[in-house]
C-alpha cells in the first residue's frame, strides 16, 4: 500500500484539480450572467436597424442560439483559419457540395467556383444570413434546405461530390446516423470534410468538467455536447477511410473545446 504522506499528497493534488475545475465553472457561470444582457441588448439594436438574422423571437432557443452564433462566428473562424484553408483545398472546382449545418455562412468564402452548393441548416433563424453570404461568396448555384428535408435528400443518394460538416456532430442526435447519411449522398469515392471539438482524454481534468458542463452546453447552445468523442465515432465508420488530424485552438472564453480533430474521410 501507500504510504500516509503519498495518499495525502494524491488527497491534495485530486483538491486541487477539483477546486481549478470549480472555480473554472464559476467563472463561465459570471461571463454568461454577465455577458448575456449585453448581447441581447446589442441583438435587439441590430434587429432595430435591420433585420438580418430574421429572428422572430431573440428569447427562443434556436432563436437565441442564432443570435449568439451570429455574434462570435468571425472570432471563431479565425481560430480555424489556417486548418480550413488547408482542409477546403480538398474540395476541387466545379464540383457539387452540401454542407451540413452550415450555421450564418462561415464557411462560404473558402468555396472556389463549385458547380453548386446545398446549404442543411435546421435553424431557419439563420437563414437569411445564409442567403446574404452565398450571394457575398458570388456562389451562383445556391440551395438552401431546412426543416423537413427528407424528400430533397432521397433524391440526393449519391449526389455530391464533397459533403462538409465543421463543428456540427457535436449537436445532432445520432453521429453515426448522419455519417450514414453522408455516405448515401457522396458519390463513389467522394470526400467528407470535417472539423469537430472533441473530448478530451477520459483521466483529465478538462474531461471531467467538459462532462460537468455538457448538460448547460446543450441546452444553451442548440444540443452542443462538451464531452461527445466524434473523432472517435468517425474513425471507427465502416463507410470511409478517414484521416483524422489533432488541432487545438488557443484558449478563450470557450476554453472546453480547445481541443478539436480535422480531417478527410473518403468514400470506400
Amino acid at each position: 500500500g501507500h504510504c500516509k504522506t503519498c495518499r495525502t499528497d494524491q488527497a491534495s493534488a485530486s483538491m486541487r484539480t477539483f477546486a481549478k475545475a470549480a472555480a473554472a465553472a464559476a467563472a463561465l457561470g459570471t461571463a454568461v450572467v454577465v455577458s448575456t444582457p449585453m448581447l441581447l441588448r446589442h441583438a435587439y439594436n441590430k434587429k432595430r436597424e435591420k433585420d438580418k438574422m430574421g429572428i422572430v423571437s431573440a428569447y427562443t432557443r434556436k432563436g437565441f442560439f442564432a443570435m449568439m452564433y451570429s455574434l462570435v462566428s468571425e472570432s471563431v473562424d479565425q481560430k480555424f483559419h489556417s486548418v480550413k484553408e488547408k482542409l477546403f483545398e480538398e474540395v476541387p472546382e466545379a464540383c457539387d457540395v452540401l454542407e451540413i449545418g452550415p450555421g450564418v455562412g462561415a464557411n462560404f468564402k473558402y468555396y472556389r467556383n463549385l458547380k453548386s452548393l446545398t446549404a442543411y441548416e435546421p435553424n431557419t433563424h439563420m437563414h437569411q444570413q445564409l442567403r446574404e453570404q452565398a450571394s457575398e461568396s458570388g456562389i451562383k448555384h445556391f440551395v438552401l434546405v431546412g426543416e423537413g428535408a427528407e424528400d430533397l435528400f432521397e433524391s440526393a443518394i449519391g449526389k455530391f461530390d464533397v459533403v462538409v460538416s465543421t463543428l456540427v456532430l457535436c449537436s445532432v442526435k445520432q453521429p453515426d446516423v448522419v455519417l450514414k447519411n453522408v455516405e448515401t449522398w457522396l458519390k463513389p469515392g467522394g470526400k467528407f470534410l470535417f472539423l469537430e471539438h472533441v473530448a478530451e482524454q477520459k483521466g483529465t481534468s478538462m474531461r471531467w468538467f467538459q462532462t460537468f458542463i455538457s448538460p448547460f452546453t446543450r441546452f444553451a447552445f442548440d444540443g452542443c455536447h462538451a464531452d461527445r468523442c466524434s473523432d472517435c465515432t468517425i474513425a471507427a465508420f465502416p463507410g470511409f477511410k478517414a484521416e483524422v488530424h489533432e488541432y487545438y485552438t488557443p484558449k478563450d472564453l470557450f476554453f472546453w473545446t480547445q481541443r478539436n480533430v480535422y480531417g478527410v474521410a473518403v468514400k470506400a
